[in-house]
């Protein structure tokens, strides 16, 4: 119940005070004024532009993705319904004696099986440590923004750093 909660009053939480806020902190640093809202809003004026000079590329590379996700999926529908007649007919084919067959789909199910437990269990550990990170340091909705980073530390390098970087900002330009 606290997780909708949090959910539910963590954007709220996020207010442009904050930019301001970071703007002053960092006029501090540098000892005169920057204009921190007049750099964001030109960067997003740049990114508007870009997004205008790229959009037919990505209209492009739609059909693309349809045609990879519908290829994907109709793989994936067939391999979870016939996955085990499709691993016999595999392991027919390969020219190895029955011996090596049965070491080497041993070895791939076992190695398989451990990416996917020390995903799941670093996820869980990176979550747990953030959470506990925002404890400490007194981020609000800290069990929402621990959740959602258990879930993003399944992204490589990005993953975590999308909601522990600003929150970090925005701690640092608090105080």
């Amino acid at each position: 119940q606290r997780l909708a909660q949090e959910v539910t009053g963590a954007f709220s939480n996020f207010e442009l005070s904050t930019v301001q806020r970071l703007g002053d902190y960092l006029s501090g640093l540098m000892g005169n004024r920057v204009d921190f809202q007049g750099i964001i809003d030109s960067f997003f004026d740049e990114v508007r532009e870009s997004i205008f000079e790229i959009a037919p590329n990505v209209i492009g590379s739609i059909m693309e993705l349809v045609l990879g996700l519908f290829i994907m999926f109709f793989v994936m529908y067939y391999a979870f319904r016939d996955g085990e007649h499709i691993l016999l007919r595999i392991k027919q084919m390969l020219p190895l004696e029955i011996s090596l067959k049965e070491k080497l789909f041993h070895e791939v199910r076992t190695v398989t099986q451990g990416v996917l437990y020390g995903q799941v269990m670093t996820a869980v550990i990176q979550g747990s440590v953030a959470t506990l990170g925002f404890v400490i340091f007194r981020i609000d909705d800290w069990i929402f923004w621990g959740a959602i980073m258990m879930v993003l530390a399944f992204l490589p390098v990005f993953g975590t750093p999308i909601i522990w970087v600003p929150a970090a900002v925005d701690k640092i330009s608090q105080n």
